[in-house]
């Protein structure tokens, strides 16, 4: 199972989470706050992007710099 905010990540509405699990839009997770900027990400502990990534549901492995450019592609 996915958590609400691996949906958001994936372009998925509240609307159509809530209709997926069959609640309500106020019963959701609340979403994620919005990621720092590239440069504070790369400031960042590797722990702290881990976090980050999988909260995402991105790839967390790899160096910082792989993690920052997956959650920051430019």
């Amino acid at each position: 199972d996915y958590t609400d905010n691996q949906l958001r990540s994936a372009g998925w509405s509240d609307e159509q989470i809530a209709k997926e699990r069959g609640v309500s839009v106020a019963e959701l997770e609340a979403p994620l706050e919005p990621l720092p900027s590239k440069s504070k990400l790369l400031k960042m502990r590797k722990a702290e992007l881990v976090e980050c990534a999988e909260a995402r549901y991105d790839d967390s492995s790899g160096t910082k710099t792989d993690i920052v450019n997956r959650l920051c592609p430019d």
